[in-house]
């Protein structure tokens, strides 16, 4: 099992929208997870005790675990902006649920142990839910150059 700072990491089931504001980008440390304009937006947003924000994954701690969820691209252009000395423009953001070839393994299964049948079968399948009616969140980055156009 994957461990930070003591306390389990697990994978998380259901999509996260965060809103980062002028003040978390003025607030924020460059080359910092757990000071940067997204840590600070999503302790703020979720009430989580503690978070740090990677290119691939982003981690909030709720009490004794860590949640894990997948950094999406658009997150990751504004955070290696950042870190290079340009700016994060505010915005909202949806940190999702890891991919199934990228979640944690289960732990191991004790020698003479059996799993029930549901576990098993629960184990088996990765469910994606993506419930009806929610809006998808699109991230325009802004400050960089015009996109081409077709020319005929």
């Amino acid at each position: 099992m994957r461990m930070i700072d003591g306390k389990p990491v697990v994978d998380t089931g259901k999509p996260v929208t965060v809103h980062i504001t002028p003040t978390d980008c003025a607030r924020g440390s460059k080359k910092d997870p757990e000071k940067c304009a997204v840590a600070l937006a999503l302790k703020r947003v979720t009430r989580c005790d503690q978070s740090r924000v990677h290119l691939g994954c982003t981690y909030l701690r709720f009490g004794n675990k860590w949640l894990r969820y997948a950094t999406s691209p658009s997150l990751k252009a504004e955070i290696i902006s950042f870190d290079r000395g340009g700016g994060f423009y505010p915005g909202d953001f949806r940190l999702h649920p890891m991919p199934p070839a990228l979640r944690l393994k289960p732990a191991k299964q004790k020698s003479g142990e059996k799993r029930s049948r549901r576990a098993a079968n629960a184990a088996k399948r990765v469910k994606t839910e993506k419930k009806k009616g929610e809006p998808r969140v699109l991230h325009r980055v802004l400050g960089v150059r015009e996109r081409a156009t077709a020319v005929t």
